[in-house]
C-alpha cells in the first residue's frame, strides 16, 4: 500500500503523537508538516504572550535559533522515517514573504536540510529523510530552494496542488512545466491533491485524475481532505456538556470513490488533517473548551465541553474525566492496548491525573493515525 499522509501542524500535540506511534504504524505513514505562522511572526517568550494580550509590540523570533530547534525536533519526534516539509504558512503567504526573512540568506528549507544532515552525521540516531513540498503558486525563491534540497538529498519532491489549481484550465501544462523547471521526472515526485473541506468537494476522483498529466507516472498520488468542523461553538446543534456523532466524510468519500469505483484510472492514497480543521486558526493564549474528538471506523465521537473558566462550569480536568469515562464504556472504544492514545485514556479513566488539553489532543491524534493506517493496511 502507499503510505497514509496525515497533515500535521508543527505543534507539541502533533509531535508527541507521532513519537508515540508503534513502529509498524509509523513506517506506514509519511506526515506532512506545516509550520504555525505565529512561530515566525513573534517569539513565544512569556513576556511576548503577555504583550500580545495587552496589544503591545511583540519581539520577533531569531530565525536561526528557530530552525535549529525545528531540526532537533524533527530528529527527536519523527525519526525513523520520511516527512514532507511545507513552509507555506497560509493560502497567500510562504515564509520567505514574511518581514522576518532576510532575502540575502538561504531559504529556510535549505538551512533546515543542512542542519538535519549535520545532526544525523554526528548522532547515533535512526535517520529521518525530508522531502520538500512545492506548488505551482509558490515564489521563485521557494521553488528554487526546493530544487536545491531535492538535488542534494535525492529523496525526490512533493508537489501539493490546491482546489484553486484544479479550477485552472492550464493545470496539465502547468504541472509539466513545473517538472521541467525543477529538473525532475514524475516518477520521483509525490503528487498531493489537497481538497481541504471534505463536505464540499467540487470534483469526483475520476475528474481529478483526468486533469493530471500521465497519472500513472507519479511516484505516489494522494488525495487529502478534512471533515472536522472549524469550531464546535459555531455548531448550534452541539450543546455544551453533551456527546454527538459526526461522519468521517474525508475517509468515507475516499473509500467510496477510491475503493468503490472500479473504473478509476489510478487509486489515490489517503490523507487527512487528523482531528484538526483544514484551515489553521491562531488560538495562542486563548482558553480552549474541554472538548475532543475520538476516531471510529467511519465517524467521529464528539465530546463537547466548555471552558473551565465559564460561570458554574466544572474544571477542564473534571470535564475530560467524565467524557473519557463515557467513552471507555462505548462499543466504539478500541481498548487500551490499541495505541498509546488509548492506553493514556484508560489511565485517566482509572483515576490517573488528567493532564492539559494538549495531552488529550495528542492522545486523539495518536489514536487517529493508528486507526487510519490499520484501515488502509486491511484494505491492501
Amino acid at each position: 500500500m502507499d503510505n497514509y499522509v496525515p497533515i500535521l501542524r508543527f505543534k507539541a500535540a502533533e509531535k508527541g503523537a507521532v513519537r508515540a506511534l508503534k513502529p509498524d504504524i509509523r513506517e506506514c505513514c509519511t506526515p506532512l508538516l506545516e509550520f504555525v505562522p505565529s512561530d515566525f511572526v513573534y517569539s513565544k517568550a512569556k513576556s511576548n504572550m503577555k504583550a500580545k494580550r495587552d496589544g503591545k509590540q511583540l519581539k520577533k523570533p531569531d530565525l536561526a535559533d528557530k530552525l535549529i530547534k525545528i531540526s532537533r525536533d524533527i530528529v527527536h519526534y519523527f525519526a525513523p522515517g520520511e516527512v514532507y516539509i511545507d513552509f507555506k504558512l497560509t493560502d497567500d503567504h510562504t515564509i520567505d514573504e514574511l518581514p522576518l526573512f532576510d532575502k540575502s540568506n538561504p531559504h529556510p528549507i535549505i538551512t533546515l536540510s543542512e542542519l538535519l544532515k549535520e545532526q544525523q552525521s554526528s548522532l547515533f540516531h535512526p535517520g529521518v529523510s525530508i522531502i520538500p513540498v512545492t506548488g505551482l503558486d509558490r515564489s521563485e525563491k521557494s521553488q528554487n530552494a526546493a530544487k536545491v534540497v531535492c538535488t542534494q538529498h535525492s529523496n525526490g519532491l512533493c508537489i501539493r496542488i490546491s482546489r484553486r489549481d484544479l479550477e485552472n484550465d492550464q493545470l496539465r501544462s502547468g504541472l509539466q512545466n513545473h517538472l521541467k523547471k525543477m529538473g525532475i521526472s514524475a516518477r520521483s515526485v509525490d503528487l498531493i491533491v489537497d481538497l481541504e473541506h471534505a463536505d464540499d468537494i467540487p470534483y469526483s476522483y475520476s475528474e481529478i485524475c483526468g486533469k493530471i498529466p500521465s497519472i500513472m507516472a507519479w511516484r505516489s498520488f494522494v488525495i487529502i481532505s478534512g471533515s472536522i468542523p472549524e469550531d464546535m461553538s459555531n455548531n448550534g446543534d452541539w450543546q455544551k456538556n453533551n456527546f454527538y456523532e459526526h461522519p468521517r466524510d474525508d475517509y468515507r468519500t475516499w473509500y467510496d470513490q477510491a475503493v468503490g469505483d472500479d473504473n478509476l484510472v489510478r487509486r489515490p492514497s489517503f490523507g487527512d488533517y487528523t482531528v484538526r480543521h483544514p484551515m489553521y486558526s491562531n488560538t495562542d493564549g486563548l482558553e480552549a473548551s474541554a472538548s475532543f474528538y475520538y476516531t471510529a471506523a467511519r465517524k467521529w465521537l464528539v465530546f463537547r465541553g466548555e471552558r473551565g473558566s465559564n460561570e458554574k462550569a466544572s474544571s477542564a480536568q473534571e470535564q475530560y474525566r467524565e467524557h473519557i469515562k463515557m467513552l471507555c464504556r462505548m462499543k466504539e472504544f478500541y481498548s487500551g492496548d490499541y495505541s498509546y492514545g488509548d492506553k493514556y485514556l484508560v489511565k485517566l479513566q482509572m483515576g490517573e491525573r488528567v493532564g492539559t488539553a494538549r495531552s488529550i489532543i495528542q492522545a486523539g491524534i495518536n489514536h487517529h493515525i493508528t486507526v487510519a493506517v490499520r484501515q488502509l493496511v486491511a484494505l491492501s
